[in-house]
């Protein structure tokens, strides 16, 4: 049995750098669908539009980007 504490940094790690759930130990699904929307008074360096992805399990529109006007490092990260 594995035992995934709640505030833990390896749980935050697994979350957000790698895409494992912490409750199931197993990655995250993709998005059923993406659409891009555009952002409400964005700063200097930030995205005007972005992209949102359609969530499987909630179906909710949650956003894939970050507002920084960049692009990801590692994009399999951000799915």
């Amino acid at each position: 049995m594995v035992c995934y504490p709640v505030l833990s940094v390896g749980n935050l790690l697994l979350r957000h750098k790698i895409g494992i759930s912490a409750a199931s130990a197993q990655p995250f699904s993709p998005p059923t669908a993406f659409r891009t929307t555009q952002r409400p008074r964005p700063g200097k360096l930030e995205r005007t539009h972005m992209l949102e992805g359609r969530c499987h399990r909630c179906k909710r529109w949650v956003a894939v980007q970050g507002v920084k006007d960049a692009e990801a490092k590692v994009k399999e990260l951000f799915w």
